[in-house]
């Protein structure tokens, strides 16, 4: 099994939002865990800080290129994307950018991997959750976990 993060922490949001004082280092804090007990590596996991649109979408690339990277051909493969910042119903916040939602599924679901899982930890991001197409699903945390495939997304609006 191998598994992929990107870990996206942005105290900065529009410009008429206050600065976030802890959403950077809950990133740092939650890439820690994934990395002691999640199976995720150093090398597997990226973290950015404070980013752009810009930023963001390179990010996703680089995430994109390193779970396409593994080429075993019974190896199964897991992404994780966190988010810690600001956000609308429309996305996250960077700055006087917005990343859209919308942007985010297409980017994810360009991924080659069984499981795909997004944690986004920002006002509003049940949005991300309301688009068509949402069918509940039994939980993915159960003995059965291993054979699991799709998109599991978790906010905390």
């Amino acid at each position: 099994m191998y598994r992929n993060a990107l870990i996206i922490g942005s105290n900065t949001g529009a410009p008429e939002r206050q600065q976030l004082r802890y959403a950077v280092t809950d990133a740092y804090s939650f890439a820690n865990v994934l990395k002691s007990i999640g199976g995720i590596s150093n090398t597997s996991c990226i973290i950015v800080e404070n980013p752009s649109v810009a930023r963001v979408k390179q990010a996703l690339q680089a995430l994109k290129e390193s779970a396409g990277e593994i080429k075993h051909k019974n190896a199964r493969k897991e992404i994780l994307f966190y988010y810690s910042g600001h956000a609308d119903e429309h996305g996250f916040l960077l700055g006087s950018e917005v990343f859209e939602y919308s942007t985010l599924k297409a980017e994810l679901n360009s991924i080659s991997a069984d499981v795909r899982i997004a944690i986004v930890d920002a006002c509003a991001s049940g949005s991300l959750t309301r688009e068509k197409g949402g069918v509940k699903r039994p939980p993915f945390l159960y003995d059965a976990s291993s054979k699991m495939e799709g998109h599991a997304y978790l906010t905390s609006s």
